[in-house]
C-alpha cells in the first residue's frame, strides 16, 4: 500500500515512472495521486551532502557567483500586499532574496541547512542567516516563543522528506493571521521531460515532488490555508543555463569541479579570487553566445504556464490549524 503525501489517500496503482539516481545508487519510483493531483516519489531520504557537495549547479550559492534576484521570487514583490513584518526565509540558499526583503523593510531570518549557502547571504548582508533545518528552528523558536508574520520558501516544497511535517512545522511558527509564500517548478512546463533526462534537477535525490496548480491548491487547502498563484516567468540567466546544460552539462559541470577544486569541500574554504573570476567569466560568456536560444526558450516557457508557480496564501480557516497542531501535542 502506498499513501499519497499530500493528501494520505492510498494510491492503488502501480508506479508510472522508474528512476536510477547515479549519485546516490539508489531507484526511485514515481506514483501519481488521482485525488489530489500530486505525483510524488518514492522513497524520499534528504541527503545534505548532495547540496554541499557542489553538484547540479549549487556551486553557483558556495562561490557567490549569482548576482540578481532570483525569476521566482521576483513575483513577492509585485503582489504581496504588505511591505513590512517579520519574516522568516526557509531554505533561503546564498540570501538573495532574505537581502533584498531586508532592504525592502522586512524584519528577516533566514535558515538553511547548508552551510556554505549560509556562509554566502552572510556575507551578502543578511543579518540573521543561521545554519538550521526547519525542525532545529522550531525547537529554538519555541524555547524563544518567537514567530512569524510571514514564512517563505522558494524552490523547497520539492525537496521535503514529509510534506505533513513541514506544513505542521510551518504552522507553529506563523503567527495566527500569517501569510506563507513560495514558488515551486510547474510540472507541465515545456521540455520537461527533456530536462529531467539531461540535467537531474527535478528528480531524485533532489527532488521528490511534482507539482500542478490544482494539487498545491489541494495541499495547502487541506492544511488550512487559502493560497493564489501566480507563473514565475523564468530570466534569460536560467534559460541559457538550461541550454548549456542541453548541449554539454556534464562536461562543464566537471570543468567547475576542477576549478573549484576538492579543498572548498570544507565548509570555511574560500575558492580564491582567480578561480572565482574564471567562474564567473564562463556564466557571462554562456549568457552572451546564448542569448538568442535563450529568448526563445524564455518566450515558450511563459506560453506553458511558467517555468515555476508563485504562490502566496494566508490561514483560511484557524480552527484546522488549531486541531492539526493539537494532534501533535502543540495546542
Amino acid at each position: 500500500m502506498t499513501l499519497c503525501p499530500g493528501c494520505r489517500y492510498e494510491v492503488t496503482s502501480s508506479s508510472i515512472r522508474k528512476f536510477s539516481s547515479s549519485s546516490t545508487g539508489r531507484d526511485f519510483q514515481l506514483y501519481y495521486c488521482s485525488r489530489c493531483d500530486l505525483m510524488f516519489w518514492e522513497p524520499r531520504i534528504i541527503d545534505p551532502h548532495f547540496y554541499s557537495g557542489n553538484k547540479l549547479g549549487y556551486e553557483e550559492f558556495h562561490c557567490n557567483l549569482r548576482k540578481s534576484l532570483p525569476f521566482n521570487s521576483k513575483p513577492f514583490f509585485d503582489f504581496f500586499p504588505h511591505k513590512n513584518g517579520r519574516l522568516l526565509d526557509v531554505g533561503g540558499g546564498d540570501g538573495l532574496f532574505a537581502r533584498k526583503a531586508q532592504e525592502m523593510g522586512f524584519e528577516v531570518t533566514m535558515i538553511d541547512f547548508d552551510e556554505k549557502s549560509v556562509k554566502t547571504a552572510r556575507k551578502r548582508g543578511v543579518d540573521k542567516a543561521f545554519t538550521y533545518s526547519l525542525e532545529e528552528f522550531v525547537l529554538t523558536c519555541k524555547a524563544r516563543r518567537l514567530r512569524f508574520d510571514i514564512i517563505s520558501f522558494f524552490e523547497v516544497l520539492e525537496h521535503q522528506e514529509d510534506l505533513e511535517s513541514f506544513i505542521n512545522n510551518i504552522k507553529e511558527l506563523l503567527v495566527p493571521d500569517g501569510w506563507i509564500v513560495g514558488s515551486t517548478p510547474n510540472r507541465d512546463r515545456i521540455c520537461a521531460n527533456l530536462t529531467r533526462k539531461l540535467d537531474g534537477q527535478d528528480t531524485p535525490p533532489h527532488h521528490f515532488f511534482w507539482w500542478s496548480k490544482k494539487s498545491l491548491r489541494n495541499f495547502f487547502a487541506a492544511h488550512g490555508f487559502h493560497i493564489d498563484i501566480f507563473p514565475a516567468k523564468i530570466d534569460i540567466d536560467a534559460t541559457t543555463a538550461n541550454l548549456l546544460d542541453f548541449i554539454s552539462g556534464k562536461v562543464v559541470r566537471k570543468i567547475k569541479e576542477r576549478i573549484i577544486s576538492h579543498n572548498f569541500d570544507q565548509p570555511d574554504a574560500e575558492i580564491g579570487r582567480t578561480r572565482h573570476s574564471i567562474l564567473f567569466s564562463m556564466k557571462y560568456a554562456r549568457r552572451f553566445f546564448l542569448f538568442p536560444a535563450g529568448l526563445l526558450l524564455k518566450f515558450a516557457y511563459d506560453r506553458s504556464g511558467g517555468f515555476s508557480f508563485y504562490f502566496q496564501g494566508h490561514i483560511n480557516d484557524l480552527n484546522l490549524i488549531q486541531d492539526s497542531l493539537s494532534v501533535k501535542g502543540c495546542k
